[in-house]
């Protein structure tokens, strides 16, 4: 096929975005200082990598409330069809919260905290559940959404919050009042770092090998990027004179230097070793439902069953 021919065909398809950046909280002293920064930044690289600037949607501080947000995902998953590309982003803090259904391992619903969050009052509250029941239980299958969490504890949904006078970094982790965290402080050398991420690559490379691309028809197409394991703190540090997302600013940057044209296996690895080699101890993660999703070209226009979407085993 042309790449005419391609083109042709992918300009069927929609692509939009909604994206959130939230330093400002009624919660006194949360306060933090790089999620507007980052979701301006996602902004501009997801318009770089060719997504209508009509179809963006940014939305920050005072007007990031719970209410808000819910209609505007109401407007992301609106009339999706087989071969849309929708993309929701997030920074802000994150926290966890007791889970009440049974489907976390931990125990533990991860959360995002929109701008007007109150511990006491629960329809202030966005669990990783949500986003479940809104976007993904939403669309048919064949639409590609992609999260994307600059969070603490995004590794299954939440950012920080440990602002202190001559830090030159903060982590974005509202703690739970009603709940005792212990965190992992260690910070390994770089070759430590650097040792684990490839050994853990090569890992899930070999799982997911074993398993196979078997059932994909049965799942449908949506994947999630987090800032960090679920276990971390997702950090903000000055970078160029700017406050901003450690995760977010490696991945901007990526996606930027490749105008998206990078598979999403080749884009993990690439974030996964730069931050090791930057010294950052968060973890990126990468979720997805289907096998064929690390061959894919997440931020280009997606279509339907289409074999030239898929990159070959030698790239």
């Amino acid at each position: 096929m042309s790449s005419l021919e391609l083109a042709k065909r992918r300009s069927k398809f929609k692509r939009k975005a909604l994206v959130i950046g939230i330093d400002k909280y009624m919660i006194e002293g949360a306060n933090l200082a790089g999620c507007v920064n980052d979701a301006n930044d996602v902004v501009s690289s997801l318009i770089v990598c060719g997504f209508p600037p009509t179809q963006v949607h940014k939305i920050t501080n005072e007007r990031a409330t719970k209410t808000r947000i819910v209609k505007e995902l109401a407007w992301l998953v609106q009339d999706a069809k087989p071969g849309d590309v929708l993309v929701f982003y997030i920074s802000s803090h994150g926290s966890q919260e007791t889970d009440r259904d049974g489907d976390e391992p931990d125990r533990l619903d991860e959360m995002v905290i929109p701008h007007n969050f109150d511990w006491a009052d629960e329809s202030t509250h966005l669990h990783d559940d949500d986003f479940h029941e809104l976007i993904t239980e939403k669309v048919p299958k064949g639409v590609r959404v992609e999260f994307v969490f600059d969070t603490c504890h995004s590794g299954t949904g939440a950012r920080s919050v440990l602002i202190r006078q001559g830090m030159d970094r903060t982590s974005r982790y509202l703690p739970n009042p009603d709940q005792q965290h212990i965190l992992n402080t260690r910070n390994p050398k770089k070759e430590e770092r650097r040792a684990f991420v490839l050994h853990s690559l090569q890992r899930e490379a070999s799982k997911a090998a074993k398993e196979g691309g078997g059932g994909g028809e049965a799942k449908k197409a949506y994947v999630v990027w987090s800032a960090c394991q679920a276990h971390q703190l997702a950090w903000e540090l000055a970078i160029d004179g700017r406050v901003r997302g450690a995760f977010t600013y490696n991945f901007c940057s990526i996606l930027r230097k490749r105008e998206g044209n990078i598979t999403r296996g080749q884009f993990y690895e690439l974030l996964r070793l730069k931050m090791a080699d930057d010294g950052y101890e968060q973890i990126p993660g990468l979720e997805y439902g289907i096998q064929e999703a690390e061959k894919q070209y997440p931020f280009r226009r997606n279509f339907e069953d289409d074999a030239t979407e898929i990159a070959p085993e030698s790239q």
